[in-house]
């Protein structure tokens, strides 16, 4: 059985390399005579209904073919013949002119097949599909610039179909975007700036079309568009990774379509500007799509770094900002930057900032993935020495109270930045040297709240959003206090340092960022140990000791 599979595979791979070379063949025939130009249509056949194998060479020969005749200027329609001609004359060029014509259809037909491949299951397929028809771009644009004026020209006709194409496929590769983007996009400024362009275009046109499919099922449950879906998937995974962005001076050097010596450079394409603007006007595009919330995320992760630097008006993300910013939750978070962004760099005018930042302090904020993200910020959101005693004390009692239900490694944070906010404000030590009203006392919370809490009432109000309201300037740090009887040890040690005269440097926050429970463990379980603890008062003779109850039940006779 084995021995006749193996027959078969062999004569089916010599057959395939037989139809591979026949379609070579046929290539080598047309390319050679125009008079063989018919076998154009025995090699679509083959690029139709052939193996893989065959389909793939069939595909190539036909991209060299109909390169050659765009090189050679074969595509173009003949200047049809005029009244003055001889009769002769005029036959011959309405015959190239049918010629001609047929072979535009030719190309069409192959361009429709390319587009169809685009779509295919096969990443290989799809990315030789991409790699193909620009390659036409290139080759049509040489054409046409040629066949004008020969100045500088882009096909993007033939480029926006690819774009919206790509947009399109519902089973896009991450090899075929990948590609899309290291190969082209990163490298070429004219298919960048066409891109940015034919984005606006292709997401406008799925949108109208998406609501003319709504209006024409109106009444009825409509299922869900899937191209728009994978539009919307793609085009965020394209965008992500172009990492060549127009800089403040940017000017364009590097072009898929050569630029012939002595042309015009005065167009958009050549001008750093007009590449900002289309940058920015993608973007803004994506950002009005309905987003993922995963894809939300990212794009505010990035945002403060790789968006607003780079466009000319960077206020259009105000709403967006601002938007995000008040929905509350890891959004909320990871807004921040951006808006802080707008605010100190671009006038932003946003009088309820503080007063939001403070309500983002919640009991989920210590255990969230972005924590050590927050506190950056907070760190630089809070360290002017211009803000109110109020505003500060507000932040210092509500990260204390917070302190109380959170894992040891975001504790580790809120010391050290509280002790950072007491040095660098004063105003705010009479929170750890409140005086006891009934014995003058001066202790860290107050001699009642530091004992047992008799007859002391906490006037800090920890569920008001107003940190102008919430009275922490009149309370006390008790919870401190509370943290010295932690029960990780190095968390009691470092809270200790509020015991101490003030005259330590304030601490680097870096060092206290990225503690998780992983890292604990391991600082503890590699720590050196000097003098082992006691594990037991009498070193145990037997596994059980006379009266314990599982002796009873465990026989060892």
């Amino acid at each position: 059985m084995s021995s006749t599979k193996r027959k078969l595979s062999t004569v089916k791979k010599e057959e395939t390399e037989t139809r591979v070379s026949q379609v070579r063949e046929w290539e080598r025939r047309v390319k050679e005579s125009a008079v063989n130009a018919n076998d154009l249509v025995l090699i679509m056949k083959e690029a139709k209904s052939g193996t893989p194998e065959v389909a793939f060479a069939a595909i190539h020969s036909l991209s060299r073919v109909f390169s050659q005749f765009f090189d050679q200027d074969r595509m173009r329609k003949p200047r049809g013949p005029s009244a003055t001609d001889l009769e002769v004359e005029r036959e011959k060029l309405d015959l190239e002119l049918k010629v001609r014509s047929w072979l535009r259809d030719i190309y069409s037909e192959y361009v429709d097949l390319l587009f169809t491949l685009l779509g295919a299951q096969e990443p290989a397929m799809q990315i030789s599909a991409l790699k193909l028809l620009l390659l036409l771009v290139q080759k049509e644009s040489a054409f046409q610039g040629r066949a004008s004026d020969g100045g500088y020209n882009f096909e993007n006709i033939l480029y926006a179909r690819v774009v919206d194409a790509v947009l399109r496929v519902p089973n896009a590769s991450e090899l075929l975007t990948r590609t899309l983007v290291d190969s082209y996009l990163n490298e070429y400024d004219d298919l960048r700036y066409h891109f940015y362009h034919n984005v606006v275009k292709s997401v406008s046109d799925a949108h109208s079309m998406a609501r003319r499919k709504d209006r024409n099922k109106a009444g009825r449950s409509a299922p869900p568009d899937q191209s728009v879906d994978a539009q919307k998937s793609n085009l965020y995974q394209i965008m992500r990774n172009i990492r060549k962005l127009p800089e403040l001076n940017y000017k364009p050097s590097l072009f898929w379509v050569t630029v012939p010596e002595g042309a015009s450079r005065k167009g958009d394409v050549f001008n750093g500007v007009a590449h900002r603007k289309a940058f920015a006007d993608a973007w803004l595009t994506l950002m009005r799509m309905p987003l993922t919330t995963e894809m939300y995320k990212q794009i505010l992760l990035t945002l403060h770094k790789r968006i607003l630097p780079y466009m000319p008006e960077p206020q259009l993300l105000m709403d967006f900002l601002t938007d995000s910013y008040n929905s509350g939750g890891p959004v909320s978070l990871l807004a921040l930057n951006g808006l802080f962004t707008l605010i100190t760099e671009h006038n932003l005018n946003y009088p309820e900032f503080y007063a939001k930042f403070y309500a983002l302090f919640d009991r989920n904020l210590m255990h969230v993935k972005y924590r050590a993200r927050f506190f950056r910020l907070a760190q630089i959101f809070l360290s002017s020495t211009h803000l109110p005693a109020y505003l500060v004390a507000a932040f210092i009692k509500k990260m204390a109270r917070l302190a109380l239900s959170a894992p040891p490694s975001a504790i580790a944070i809120v010391i050290p930045f509280i002790y950072n906010l007491l040095k660098s404000h004063p105003t705010c030590m009479v929170l750890i040297h409140r005086i006891d009203d009934d014995d003058s006392a001066s202790s860290l919370g107050g001699s009642d709240a530091a004992t047992d809490g008799a007859g002391y009432a906490d006037p800090f109000d920890e569920d008001e959003k107003d940190p102008a309201k919430c009275r922490a300037i009149e309370s006390s740090l008790w919870e401190i206090e509370t943290l010295q009887n932690h029960f990780y040890a190095n968390i009691s040690t470092l809270s200790k340092v509020f015991n101490e005269p003030f005259r330590r440097p304030p601490y680097d926050l870096e060092d206290f960022m990225d503690h998780t429970y992983a890292t604990l463990f391991e600082s503890d379980t590699c720590r050196r140990i000097k003098k082992a603890p006691p594990l037991a008062a009498t070193a145990p003779t037997t596994l059980f000791r006379p009266g314990d109850a599982l002796q009873d039940i465990v026989d060892f006779s």
